[in-house]
């Protein structure tokens, strides 16, 4: 089974995000909440499913830039809905953690947009 650069890095990326994650938790900041991980598996989920329908094939430049639209609209809500549910299903409101999960979503999308200019690039 081969599986894609763009899916081999998003994972590397994810792993190395929870070895960072992971070693500031045991160190410098045990304040931070174990979602974080739970993050990481949706953000990881979220760029593969995400990445695989704005990079589909056979797509002209309008459908292309369509689609790239779309996936950065569905991102921003479905973050906004994970971020609104821990707010207000957790007792415990640590704003470091949230500080954390906007630092991974910016992570994903600058790793979104750089896939996607070294794609357009290659093409041209």
């Amino acid at each position: 089974m081969k599986i894609s650069p763009y899916i081999k890095v998003n994972i590397i990326l994810t792993l190395a995000l929870a070895s960072i994650t992971f070693a500031l938790q045991a160190t410098v900041l045990p304040r931070l909440q174990n979602w974080l991980y739970l993050a990481l598996a949706f953000f990881l989920v979220l760029n593969i499913v995400l990445g695989v329908v704005a990079h589909r094939a056979g797509l002209n430049d309008r459908q292309a830039t369509t689609n790239s639209m779309l996936t950065t609209i569905i991102r921003l809500f479905s973050c906004l809905i994970f971020i609104l549910i821990y707010l207000l299903v957790s007792d415990v409101k640590d704003i470091v953690s949230v500080i954390f999960f906007l630092f991974y979503y910016f992570l994903y999308m600058g790793f979104e947009i750089y896939y996607l200019v070294h794609k357009l690039r290659v093409q041209n």
